[in-house]
């Protein structure tokens, strides 16, 4: 019988920040595919060969010199075998007042790496290990958040440095927001034109420049993301996830998650459910 939703992590509604350490955390933490309610930072400091976790349904091989980013909502499978490093979970709430639009925005990528910049990773891990003893010990609430917010804007920095260059336009911040709350909707590329004020072609310019992609491709991205979860987790059938997705006939759904996954819905449910039980 197929899970009715993928489970929800919550942080506990007076917290705005949790670290702990993998090792003393209950592996409930970590069994199978769960969504969480807050941001996640996982640093791994011992892991073994071959070790693995999946972030929205794509599968990455742990790294211990990697940085990996979770943000509300997404579909995080860790592949438990006893690993070691930090789980460090922090509120939306923190971030009302900040001015990292960029590390909260769904541009902001799952993975910083620092094979090539030992110097800046391990003055992210000397944070941490600071965080993690002011958390345990003295828990001086300014103190964290500075610390946090030091790790965050070195996170920050590497994910633009490693992934646009050093340069950020605005509008691309813009577009996966309005992208967020219209993809359902809208999948025509000259309403998210208008709505940013530029031409087709200057929108289709900058997400190639920025992303590597055209603005359709971008959408019909977040819309198969969002089918997998929904095949995967809710008990609707596949007409119903087809409608809420925007799709004017299931068979027109069925077609393009063949065309994006090389399965129909019901094989990628089948496989996926059978993999994970």
């Amino acid at each position: 019988m197929f899970q009715k939703n993928i489970p929800i992590h919550q942080l506990e509604s007076l917290n705005i920040l949790a670290i702990e350490k993998m090792e003393q955390c209950d592996t409930l933490n970590f069994e199978g595919l769960h969504r969480h309610n807050f941001y996640e930072i996982l640093f791994f400091t011992e892991i073994s060969e071959n070790d693995t976790h999946s972030i929205d349904f794509v599968e990455y091989p742990l790294s211990i010199h990697t940085f990996y980013i979770l943000k509300p909502g997404q579909a995080y499978k860790l592949n438990y075998n006893h690993q070691k490093g930090f789980l460090i979970a922090i509120s939306p709430d923190f971030f009302t007042s900040s001015d990292f639009k960029l590390f909260t925005s769904e541009i902001f990528p799952n993975v910083i790496t620092y094979n090539d910049d030992k110097e800046e990773m391990n003055l992210a891990i000397r944070l941490i290990e600071l965080m993690y003893y002011e958390y345990m010990h003295k828990k001086r609430e300014r103190l964290l958040y500075s610390f946090l917010n030091s790790l965050i804007l070195i996170l920050e920095i590497s994910g633009k440095h490693l992934y646009y260059k050093g340069e950020y336009d605005e509008r691309i911040y813009l577009l996966f927001n309005l992208i967020e709350d219209s993809y359902k909707t809208s999948q025509n590329v000259d309403f998210y034109a208008h709505q940013l004020g530029v031409s087709q072609k200057t929108l289709n310019r900058l997400c190639t420049k920025y992303i590597g992609q055209t603005i359709k491709q971008i959408i019909q991205e977040r819309i198969f993301l969002e089918a997998q979860r929904k095949i995967v987790s809710d008990e609707l059938s596949f007409q119903e996830i087809a409608y809420e997705l925007g799709f004017k006939e299931a068979s027109y759904f069925t077609r393009f998650f063949k065309i994006k996954s090389g399965k129909t819905p019901e094989e990628f449910r089948n496989s996926f459910h059978r993999d994970n039980d």
